[in-house]
């Protein structure tokens, strides 16, 4: 969808030579029957083996729930159900999680191409950063090759947590939601499109 000029280079041959990581990716949709679809086929275009999709619906009322049950086999966990906010559906999926990293990409979101996942393992095996995020591409919603804003993240400052910041894609041995020392602690990387 992208051009390869926004893609970063973060050694996909070395892939192969690295130690396989499960990638989980939690999507929280609520009402999302017009885009659910375009998240789901963007998560099973990835060419990353070992990733596992988990969706948590908040009791949708506008078919949302039987468009991901049409999914069946090829998501790995569905919820439907009643939730607190996105918030607790978002913690829901990551207590369903069963990847060494954890990635959130919500109901109206996509990934900018088929290799994000396989970049973010590259680049977490290869070096010893907890988190990744990366810029973002507002595409109109009838045409996704229109791009309306790009949104550049610029450098990780520390403290950005506090202030409700959280990265897109975390180190599930990162995420210990009992401490603070979380903000302070994290190795953070930018990774150009992450999605848009």
């Amino acid at each position: 969808m992208f051009s390869e000029s926004h893609r970063p280079t973060v050694g996909r041959d070395r892939l192969a030579r690295l130690p396989q990581t499960r990638i989980s990716v939690v999507t929280v949709c609520y009402n999302s029957v017009d885009t659910i679809v375009d998240t789901l086929e963007s998560v099973l275009r990835q060419d990353y083996a070992d990733a596992e999709h988990i969706v948590v619906d908040g009791g949708s009322t506008d078919g949302t729930a039987g468009v991901v049950a049409g999914y069946n086999g090829r998501i790995a966990k569905f919820v439907s159900e009643p939730d607190e906010g996105i918030y607790d559906a978002m913690n829901k999926g990551v207590d369903l999680a069963s990847g060494d990293i954890i990635g959130c990409l919500n109901a109206d979101d996509i990934y900018a191409d088929a290799h994000v996942l396989s970049d973010v393992a590259a680049m977490m095996g290869a070096t010893d950063i907890d988190a990744v995020y990366g810029d973002l591409v507002y595409v109109r919603r009838d045409d996704p090759t229109k791009v309306t804003r790009y949104w550049k993240a610029g450098e990780y400052l520390p403290g950005s947590f506090r202030l409700g910041w959280v990265p897109p894609i975390l180190r599930s041995s990162a995420e210990d939601s009992s401490s603070n020392s979380m903000a302070t602690s994290i190795r953070f990387t930018e990774l150009p499109v992450i999605s848009s």
